[in-house]
C-alpha cells in the first residue's frame, strides 16, 4: 500500500502514514522497517497483551486509539496494508456537510468467521442430535 500511495496518491502521496501493530507479537522484520523508513512511515505497536486480544474485530478501533496521540490532521483514513492504490484516492475527501464516511469491507471475513463457528458447533454436537434437529 505505501509504495503505491507514495507513487500514485496525488494530493495524498505525502500524507502522514502510521503502521500500527495493535496486538502483542513478534517484531517486524528489518526489511519491513527499512521500507517504513524509506517511505516515512511511523510504526506504532503495543508492548503488552490486552484483555480482548482474542477478539478479531478490535484491530481497527485499537489501531486508531494507539495512533490518536500522533495524529495532527482533521481527518483520518484507515487503510489495510494489502491495498494497491492506482490513482489519487479522492473518495477520501468529504463533501460539505459530511463528517464521516465508511465502507464495509468485512463481509467476506464475517462470513468466514461465522462459517468456522458453525463448523465448530457441528463438531461439538453429536451427529444424532443434528439428525433429530433436521427432521423436526
Amino acid at each position: 500500500m505505501i509504495t503505491s500511495l507514495r507513487k500514485w496518491g496525488g494530493q495524498f502521496a505525502d500524507a502522514p502514514v502510521f503502521a500500527v501493530t495493535p496486538r502483542f507479537g513478534p517484531p517486524l522484520s528489518a526489511k519491513t522497517l527499512q521500507v517504513f523508513e524509506k517511505y516515512n512511515v511511523k510504526h506504532l505497536r503495543v508492548s503488552k497483551k490486552l484483555e480482548y486480544d482474542w477478539f478479531p474485530y478490535t484491530n481497527k478501533p485499537r489501531s486508531l486509539v494507539i495512533a490518536e496521540p500522533y495524529i495532527t490532521s482533521e481527518f483520518v483514513g484507515y487503510l489495510d496494508a494489502d491495498l494497491l492504490i492506482l490513482n489519487e484516492p479522492n473518495q477520501f475527501l468529504l463533501n460539505d456537510g459530511e463528517d464521516f464516511a465508511a465502507c464495509v469491507t468485512e463481509k467476506l471475513f464475517v462470513n468466514r468467521y461465522e462459517a468456522s463457528v458453525q463448523q465448530e458447533r457441528k463438531r461439538a454436537i453429536p451427529k444424532q442430535s443434528i439428525l433429530l434437529r433436521e427432521s423436526k
